[in-house]
């Protein structure tokens, strides 16, 4: 998506793992703070790869309907699942901020970035927990998409960046030279800089 005029966000915030060495960058380049917004998966039963939507540590969640319909996620599982993501989002906040209080959201404008998108389900729980604390405007960056994953923002967030949008997407991985998986320890590391 293409911009016309300057980003200037008044914060970063960055979704660990993965998103923390890409929200140093981003944040050392446009001179603000980084943060964190935790949010884990929701995943349908008995596929653990295939996603249902999100949750963020504070509860702000979201589920892709069309899936939940199709394979016939029951009311009593989603909120099993729910539950059991959000405490695991709640606990990983808590982690991190030992290291690091909580930068103010209410009438900032905030960049969410996190090493890629696919299905996007995180990246809505995290945007909409961001909105739910009082973000003035919100932006998406990351360096790889999927254009499918992309359109469902296009009214919910002012913008979404992105450095590739292949069309012929498979997964973020395919898209690195390293893909390792980053420790807490690590990605913590990036809040103290």
């Amino acid at each position: 998506m293409q911009h016309e005029e300057p980003l200037n966000p008044d914060l970063v915030v960055a979704a660990p793992r993965g998103g923390m060495p890409i929200g140093r960058v981003v944040a050392d380049a446009t001179g603000v703070p980084l943060d964190i917004v935790t949010g884990k998966k929701l995943t349908a039963p008995d596929h653990s790869d295939l996603s249902i939507g999100a949750i963020s540590a504070d509860g702000a969640f979201w589920t892709n309907d069309g899936v939940i319909q199709d394979i016939g996620v029951s009311e009593s599982y989603l909120r099993q699942e729910k539950h059991a993501a959000q405490r695991k989002a709640q606990a990983k906040k808590e982690t991190y901020r030992e290291v690091k209080a909580a930068e103010p959201v209410a009438g900032r404008h905030v960049l969410v970035v996190d090493d890629g998108l696919a299905t996007g389900a995180t990246m809505h729980a995290c945007v909409r927990d961001i909105r739910e604390n009082g973000a003035d405007r919100i932006t998406v960056g990351v360096p790889v998409a999927d254009p499918r994953g992309i359109e469902p923002f296009t009214d919910s967030v002012e913008g979404v960046f992105t450095v590739l949008s292949p069309t012929d997407f498979q997964a973020v991985s395919r898209y690195y030279d390293d893909f390792h998986q980053l420790t807490d320890e690590e990605a913590m590391s990036y809040l103290l800089f």
